[in-house]
């Protein structure tokens, strides 16, 4: 078995992954403070790339090796050029559909503390919020080799078409579900594996514990439920033929924690990788992601760690 964020782990055949949602442009400032209003501070470090759950996380699989292809509305604006040479040099290959050639692309700024890597981030959301839905055809996504889609359900109709196509074709569905959409209401059956942010939380059971909500996650997909908890273990519960079956599983401590902008993302793409591309049953894909994440909150920026 190669070891978690290994770019030589093995794959088998040319498995794609397609990931479907947001993309930005992230602007980040590593810094001791923020500044005061009216006052100014100097960074010690900065870093600007492609950003959001979905450009992340395909980024993530293309460094660790495998074929991946993004669907995100990434402008022609000189923002969108930037975000997408980012995710190129990363190995992915970025489709955008030509209804949202004119929709201005997301910018991000992130302030990261030096002291714990922590961060705190401001998002116009512009491109989530304006681009137009496409006609939804989720075949059209997926071509031959495609083994797995990743959804961030930041573009509704698109991600259920997707799921759909992918659900018909028996390719595995991952959900990043960092926070409640509505769309996951109709989108949550269609998924395999759901690895949720501690955040996540129904909108009628908005003070479940984070075991009642596990159960109910496990109740809805297909296979997998998980939900992360920063640098805290991952609770997991299967369903299907291993139901009932879950657990705790605790990250690798990083020598020192620098930034932890991404690393959620990086987990996420790190486990379609393993689990499609290098054919890992889900919990040991799991916890491959999970030490390619903890790997990840080492360095400046969400790339730098599998260089």
């Amino acid at each position: 078995m190669a070891e978690a964020g290994s770019p030589g782990a093995q794959h088998h055949g040319e498995a794609r992954v397609v990931c479907v949602g947001l993309a930005t442009l992230d602007v980040v400032q590593y810094a001791r403070r923020l500044p005061a209003a009216g006052d100014k501070a100097t960074s010690e470090a900065s870093w600007v790339g492609a950003g959001g759950p979905a450009a992340n996380a395909a980024a993530t699989i293309g460094l660790l090796g495998g074929p991946v292809t993004l669907i995100a509305p990434v402008g022609d604006d000189r923002v969108g050029q930037l975000a997408r040479a980012d995710l190129e040099r990363a190995g992915v290959d970025v489709v955008v559909p030509a209804a949202w050639a004119d929709v201005p692309t997301t910018v991000s700024s992130a302030w990261v503390d030096l002291a714990d890597g922590d961060r705190a981030v401001l998002s116009t959301d512009a491109a989530a919020a304006t681009a137009p839905e496409t006609p939804a055809d989720g075949e059209a996504a997926l071509a031959d080799d495609v083994a797995a889609v990743l959804l961030d359900g930041s573009l509704p109709r698109l991600s259920l078409a997707v799921a759909d196509a992918a659900r018909r074709r028996g390719v595995g569905v991952v959900l990043d579900g960092g926070s409640w959409k509505p769309v996951l209401a109709e989108l949550l059956p269609l998924v395999d594996h759901a690895i949720c942010a501690a955040r996540f939380a129904f909108p009628d059971a908005a003070d479940q514990s984070v075991a009642d909500r596990l159960t109910r996650l496990a109740a809805t997909v297909g296979d997998l439920a998980a939900i992360t908890d920063g640098g805290r273990p991952v609770a997991y519960r299967r369903t299907g033929a291993a139901g009932g079956a879950g657990g705790l599983i605790a990250p690798p401590q990083p020598p020192r924690v620098v930034d932890t902008l991404g690393a959620g993302d990086v987990l996420h793409g790190a486990f379609a990788h393993h689990l499609a591309q290098c054919r890992r049953e889900p919990v040991d894909a799991l916890a491959a992601a999970i030490a390619d994440a903890a790997a990840s909150v080492a360095h400046r920026g969400p790339r730098a760690w599998a260089a």
